[in-house]
């Protein structure tokens, strides 16, 4: 199955590379201005011979829930920005880092999706198109915002900065590796990932502490939890489902142990309510 042997390609690509420049923002294609796609363009992607289009008018089933904690999570420590006099200046109070991030036991910024439909892949049972609104990562504060991204096979991700002075997004993973710089509130790129993949990430090596994390997937069917670890996946038609949990955390640095994937049966018009729990080591 498809996400069972995606891998996270970010721990093995390398932390530090050049591309910080100075003057217009430029990309890793040499392109300079304003909006770059980095050199990547849309494959064409065969679909499944046996795929037929998504049938909206049957998607009635409703599932929902919460990510929570079983076990105290770390406390998160503050950044140390005192090295970049002009990320300190924006904040008046220090900020956190977010590799885990829980409120009362409820952890944000994990990833619930659909892995099947009836034992198949989805991308083997129907056919989605892209979605023609482009998802959003902004450097806002010497942060990446948000810190975890999920989107659809070949939809555009817009990366945009808040902050009037240097910034890269070096992005590393399954796609195409990319290195565009900023320099002035308002410049922006534009990616477009054309394969699916956990775990895929942008750095910014001018100020190492950036990160943020995307997530590609061949169907709608995610949510990144909320603050209160909440997540809400588009409607589906009835059926049997499998669900997985992707976090950072259990992935990269261990400090979690992953939620087990869990098989659900949805009924027509039904709200299904299915929470995940994930241990703190």
């Amino acid at each position: 199955m498809l996400w069972r042997v995606l891998t996270l390609m970010s721990l093995l690509a390398p932390m530090l590379m050049s591309g910080c420049g100075s003057g217009a923002t430029t990309s890793s294609s040499g392109s300079t201005g304003g909006a770059s796609n980095s050199g990547d363009q849309p494959k064409p992607r065969a679909p499944s011979p046996n795929a037929v289009a998504f049938p909206q008018d049957k998607a009635t089933a409703t599932i929902k829930g919460t990510v929570s904690l079983n076990g105290q999570a770390p406390e998160m420590k503050p950044i140390d920005m005192r090295g970049a006099a002009m990320c300190a200046a924006l904040h008046k109070t220090p900020v956190r880092r977010e590799e885990i991030v829980a409120n009362d036991g409820k952890l944000a910024n994990a990833v619930v999706y659909v892995t099947s439909v009836g034992g198949k892949a989805i991308e083997n049972v129907w056919t989605f198109d892209a979605p023609t609104t482009p998802a959003t990562l902004d450097q806002k504060g010497c942060m990446y915002i948000p810190h975890v991204l999920a989107i659809q096979v070949d939809q555009t991700i817009n990366v945009h900065s808040s902050d009037d002075f240097a910034h890269n997004a070096h992005y590393f993973g399954a796609n195409r590796e990319s290195n565009d710089s900023y320099q002035t509130v308002g410049s922006m790129t534009s990616k477009t990932l054309t394969e699916p993949e956990l775990g895929g990430k942008f750095v910014c090596n001018i100020h190492n502490w950036m990160s943020a994390y995307v997530n590609v997937f061949p169907h709608p069917f995610f949510a990144v939890t909320a603050d209160g670890g909440t997540y809400t996946l588009p409607k589906l038609p009835p059926g049997e489902y499998e669900l997985a949990v992707w976090h950072e955390s259990a992935n990269d640095s261990g400090k979690l142990v992953p939620a087990e994937t869990i098989n659900v049966k949805a009924g027509d018009n039904e709200t299904l309510q299915q929470d995940f729990t994930l241990k703190v080591k």
